[in-house]
């Protein structure tokens, strides 16, 4: 089975479940409540108080623990729990930047555990974690739409995280590595700048919460003040975001749209659990994706040579329910199939992400 899980800095993601804050509690006895996980003679909870911010997820097991809470969110779905082995195919992600040096050790870091027991709920799971595959982050989301990336000369795809701002150019479908880097300037400095002016100047000590709950929809317990202060906080993160890219001669589009589109990144990175209402051409099914993925994860790196396999064809995909396109201009549909050029080109920007 396919599971895919981004291990934020500020929440894990699923692709069913609800986003949860990468946070835990550890504790010996059994606590209180019903969404417990255990594992190895000890109980974890989720916690709103986030795991403070590594670079290298793989220092100790907590991610680990997340990445199961995770696992157990999507197997329970499926009604996939109890005794017998569910073997899992774990796609996880890591900052561009970040890849190459660290890709090998993430993937260890789930790999070669053998089988895994663990309790959800009250309910019994058992995993192997068969095969782990690592994607560069921004890359990664530019592939589900590579079919509309290919016939444009320079795109710039930009991925607001927890603690990294992720930024890779695209030239015709293919990604430019020269251009590509993770700045430190995810939302979770946005927390960090608002808690401290908040507290000099106020003397409140805000959560995250509280933040997430002023920009998402204006309204809080707080004094007018407070808000405001957030809310400017939170324009001057926007503004300093575009100025770094603008440094990096990544200017593009005019400073009014760019802003606005940067405000929109970060309202929908805090909001995330809920979808904005955001025109898009296709709808899109789940399962249908998820089987297109687990084909991709098993065929070999250089897919140049595999030209002989079956391609999986869009045509079949629409029938199914996957994606309904929508009749361009000229009354023409969008292409049917990712042909092997696409997929070569793919296989390709993979290589040199980890030879990078």
């Amino acid at each position: 089975m396919l599971i895919a899980i981004d291990h934020g800095n500020k929440q894990m993601k699923t692709i069913h479940s609800r986003p949860f804050v990468s946070g835990l509690v550890e504790s010996i006895a059994r606590p209180f409540g019903s969404d417990i996980l255990e594992y190895q003679g000890k109980f974890y909870t989720l916690s709103n108080q986030r795991i403070p911010y590594k670079r290298n997820k793989t220092e100790d097991d907590r991610f680990f623990i997340l990445t199961l809470f995770g696992i157990a969110e999507e197997l329970h779905l499926k009604e996939r729990y109890g005794e017998e082995v569910v073997h899992v195919s774990l796609a996880v992600g890591l900052p561009p930047a970040h890849y190459g040096a660290q890709n090998q050790s993430f993937i260890r870091y789930f790999s070669n555990r053998g089988i895994v027991n663990f309790q959800y709920r009250n309910n019994p799971y058992t995993i192997y974690i068969e095969d782990v595959r690592c994607y560069p982050q921004a890359f990664a989301a530019a592939v589900t739409m590579m079919d509309r990336l290919l016939d444009k000369p320079r795109v710039l795809i930009v991925d607001i995280g927890g603690f990294t701002a992720d930024y890779l150019m695209m030239r015709s479908g293919r990604a430019d590595l020269n251009i590509c880097d993770s700045l430190e300037n995810g939302v979770i400095l946005l927390y960090n700048r608002i808690r401290t002016k908040a507290n000099s100047e106020f003397d409140i000590l805000l959560e995250e919460t509280d933040i997430d709950g002023i920009l998402k929809d204006g309204e809080s317990t707080y004094a007018p003040e407070v808000s405001s202060l957030v809310e400017k906080l939170a324009q001057d993160f926007v503004n300093d975001l575009a100025n770094s890219l603008r440094e990096r001669m990544l200017e593009k589009q005019g400073p009014r749209c760019k802003a606005q589109f940067l405000v929109n990144a970060v309202l929908h990175y805090i909001n995330c659990p809920e979808t904005p209402d955001i025109a898009i051409p296709q709808t899109v099914d789940r399962a249908a994706i998820e089987e297109i993925v687990a084909e991709i994860l098993s065929q070999k790196e250089n897919v140049r040579q595999t030209e002989d396999k079956t391609e999986i064809k869009s045509e079949t995909i629409w029938k199914q329910g996957a994606f309904k396109p929508e009749k361009k201009p000229d009354g023409e549909y969008p292409p049917k199939e990712m042909d092997q050029a696409t997929r070569a080109l793919i296989a390709d920007t993979m290589s040199a992400f980890r030879s990078n």
